[in-house]
């Protein structure tokens, strides 16, 4: 089972005590098996305190704060600062702590431990990527500008992905899993869909997704122990797992129309799941595999669709309809962008909605800034004010400053979570200094 053990990589190029870390890996190593068995059926928490008992050098201290870096935050920052106060010329340890200082906003001190770092592994050009951030959100434009241009954005574009990621990625997915968990055994069955859907669809990153075979196997027992293989949901969550193990390839198309007819869903005017996640998966199969088209499905169902998000205020088949109304009409009414922002608190609507206004904005625009306040961290809202002030030809240096800070948190304003929009608001940045 994938443990993400942070910074492995990074510390074997390193001639600082690896004789050290190499005999703590080999002494937690058990450890380790034994807390990603705990963590499949037992409460995260006491899993967790029994790993940190293993903690009895700063070493093991190191490599348990890596386990835990998307499971327990805290637990996590305490370890890599403890590890760090105790050895602090260990350079590890130093760019550990440097990582979990800079996830927490200090990028004074942040910027502190990279620049010694930096100096140790000149050739690391990711300490530039995170230079850059510290600095920008010091103030410290010039700073900022010459770190990123250090990057080579152009050579190293995907590695500054993974760069950014490593610092706002955190996911929390084993933490969540447990809550579902918990509300589950507490009688919240309702829960079991979003549990079964994040198992069959593990966000690795902001790019990939794999199904955890190891949580799905443990998390179905749950389904086996509380319904009977008629229920409604227990044929839901099961068709549903079937189809996403099958091979994604031409020849899964007859084993999911099979599958789909056999259990009365969505072909042939049968009814839709009453989970949104799983109707808006399925509906992105089966336009994948031409069951029908975008255009004949919102046709012919597109309004019932709509009824059923609205009903049961399900905001992933609210989103479902307004993709196809996208594809069929090329626009989404304002009032469904304004319901799923106002009512839903979705971005994804916010975004939408004020593409329909984008060249009637103003900066001081009274919607624009009240989504900027429900989503303080988004760079695809704060695009909209920062085009508002090219506009109107005002300084944009202000502006750009504010939109790289939150791009750099999300890579948010590109579709694929690329970064070359930040590469490029650099750029426009770097040209406004130059006119000063």
């Amino acid at each position: 089972m994938p443990i993400l053990l942070s910074f492995f990589g990074t510390a074997q190029k390193l001639n600082s005590n690896e004789d050290k870390i190499e005999k703590a890996k080999t002494e937690l190593e058990n450890d380790i098996d034994a807390f990603q068995q705990c963590i499949l059926n037992k409460d995260l928490d006491s899993c967790i305190e029994t790993l940190i008992s293993k903690a009895d050098n700063p070493y093991k201290k190191y490599l348990i704060g890596g386990v835990l870096f998307e499971i327990d935050a805290d637990k996590s920052f305490e370890l890599h600062q403890q590890a760090y106060l105790a050895e602090p010329n260990e350079l590890n340890f130093n760019l550990e702590y440097a990582l979990e200082l800079h996830r927490k906003g200090q990028y004074k001190e942040a910027a502190e431990l990279y620049k010694k770092y930096e100096k140790e592994a000149p050739d690391d050009f990711r300490a530039n990527v995170w230079l850059a951030d510290c600095f920008i959100n010091l103030g410290d434009i010039q700073q900022s500008i010459k770190y990123w241009a250090k990057t080579n954005h152009s050579r190293n574009h995907t590695a500054i992905d993974q760069s950014i990621h490593i610092i706002y990625g955190r996911s929390y997915q084993v933490r969540l899993r447990n809550t579902y968990r918990t509300e589950i055994n507490n009688g919240h069955f309702e829960h079991i869909n979003q549990l079964i859907f994040m198992d069959m669809n593990w966000q690795l990153d902001w790019w990939n997704t794999n199904v955890q075979k190891y949580f799905l196997e443990k998390d179905l027992q749950l389904l086996d122990q509380r319904m009977k293989p008629t229920d409604h949901q227990y044929i839901l969550l099961n068709t549903y797992t079937q189809i996403k193990n099958l091979p994604q390839s031409y020849t899964s198309e007859d084993s999911i129309r099979a599958l789909l007819t056999k259990n009365k869903m969505i072909l042939n005017n049968q009814p839709l799941p009453s989970s949104g996640l799983i109707t808006s998966d399925l509906l992105r199969i089966c336009f994948q595999y031409n069951f029908f088209s975008e255009y004949d499905f919102y046709s012919n169902r597109g309004e019932e669709l709509l009824k059923q998000a609205q009903q049961t205020k399900d905001i992933e088949l609210l989103n479902s309809y307004a993709y196809l109304q996208s594809k069929v009409t090329k626009k989404v009414d304002s009032a469904i962008d304004r319901q799923g922002w106002i009512d839903f608190k979705d971005e994804r609507f916010a975004k939408s909605y004020f593409t329909g206004k984008v060249n009637t904005l103003t900066i001081d625009d009274k919607e624009l800034n009240q989504a900027l306040l429900d989503f303080p961290f988004s760079s695809s809202i704060y695009w909209f004010k920062a085009n508002a002030a090219r506009n109107k030809n005002l300084a944009l240096t202000p502006f750009l400053v504010e939109l790289i800070k939150k791009e750099f948190r999300t890579l948010g304003s590109d579709p694929s979570h690329y970064s070359y929009r930040l590469h490029s608001y650099f750029q426009f940045l770097a040209e406004e200094q130059s006119k000063q």
